[in-house]
């Protein structure tokens, strides 16, 4: 039980991703929002670190692929591999933002703590 607490943000994140994938397909309309993938990204990175965030950032990417929110435009020359890889680094870009936002604010509070 307590192993099961030490990852429950996993969990929820995993489960949120599980969450969009089964609306997306529900509902037939895909959320295109890159918002609604970037939540479990945000929190795991927070809490954990960048390669997390990483790894939820496939996820999110993977899981946009999969319920058909990312499908490419043939029209346009864009494959669903390249849209793929855009949703991944646009997930990856916020990863990242959350780890040097969190480096600051701990500068900071450590500075006022002095």
């Amino acid at each position: 039980m307590k192993q099961l607490m030490r990852y429950q943000d996993v969990i929820a994140g995993l489960a949120w991703f599980a969450a969009l994938i089964a609306i997306n397909i529900g509902t037939r309309e895909p959320t295109q929002f890159i918002l609604a993938y970037a939540v479990p990204v945000v929190v795991i990175t927070w809490k954990r670190n960048l390669q997390w965030g990483f790894l939820f950032g496939a996820l999110g990417a993977f899981s946009a692929v999969v319920s058909g929110a990312v499908t490419g435009n043939a029209d346009a020359g864009v494959t669903l591999a390249e849209e793929g890889l855009l949703a991944f680094t646009q997930l990856s870009a916020i990863a990242i933002g959350i780890v040097l936002g969190k480096r600051a604010h701990n500068k900071r509070s450590k500075h006022l703590e002095k």
